[in-house]
């Protein structure tokens, strides 16, 4: 882990049939294994979006199936010449203002507000210009919510074009496969090529991918009696 990232913070536990393809850290950029995930991080596999992200009281994990993202935004921060220019134009306005109702009136309380607004507000923009609200961060859609992970080096800003190839990579190859059943087995547990979870008519591998770890983990009917095989009393 870089030292400069945050603590080290394992993200969820790969499926089976889910692979790593992808990853950013908002410090050090392109993740190469998982296990580099810090709490500031992105990971990208064939059938999800996994985030890490800190507030100031907890750590918290999103997973997005890849299926669900709708679109995507890379956001880098520029600085407007124009906006420093006005902010430098209104603090000069505001001393000349001072300066001159001084000269002219000697009231202090109408020289600081003549001269006093305009300074204010060319101090505002300046602040606006140094320390801009928005920052660089690469953003993804969904229909529920939005995950943002921030760039803050530039490592991890061209690490977010990279990782537009690789999502859009596995977003197509995802949505073309072909849909079959894949897990009709004697384990009881089968998929339609028509069902999914969400109750569209689209059958998709996370899907499939979740059925299989499920039909592990239960225990083998295969001694179960089949009432279809009974034979008429």
């Amino acid at each position: 882990m870089n030292p400069s990232n945050s603590e080290a913070f394992n993200h969820p536990l790969l499926l089976e049939t889910e692979e790593f393809r992808f990853g950013i850290d908002s410090i050090k950029g392109t993740i190469d294994y998982p296990d580099e995930a810090g709490i500031d991080s992105i990971l990208l596999t064939n059938l999800r979006v996994l985030k890490l992200g800190r507030t100031s009281e907890s750590v918290t994990s999103t997973a997005v199936p890849i299926q669900q993202i709708t679109s995507i935004d890379v956001v880098k921060v520029t600085k407007s010449n124009a906006k420093l220019l006005q902010s430098f134009a209104l603090m000069l306005a505001g001393v000349s203002l001072s300066a001159l109702s001084w000269l002219l009136l000697d009231v202090m309380a109408i020289t600081i507000i003549l001269g006093g607004l305009p300074t204010l507000a060319g101090i505002y923009l300046f602040s606006g210009w140094a320390i801009p609200d928005a920052k660089n961060e690469l953003i993804l859609y969904s229909m529920q919510q939005a995950i943002s992970q921030s760039l803050q080096t530039k490592e991890s800003e061209l690490a977010a074009h990279q990782f537009l190839l690789n999502f859009y990579s596995d977003y197509f190859a995802t949505n073309s496969i072909a849909r079959k059943n894949i897990l009709a087995d004697d384990s009881g547990i089968s998929i339609s090529p028509n069902s999914t979870f969400g109750g569209t008519s689209t059958a998709n591998p996370l899907e499939n991918a979740i059925l299989s770890n499920l039909r592990k983990a239960l225990p083998s009917s295969n001694n179960d009696p089949d009432p279809s095989k009974e034979e008429p009393q």
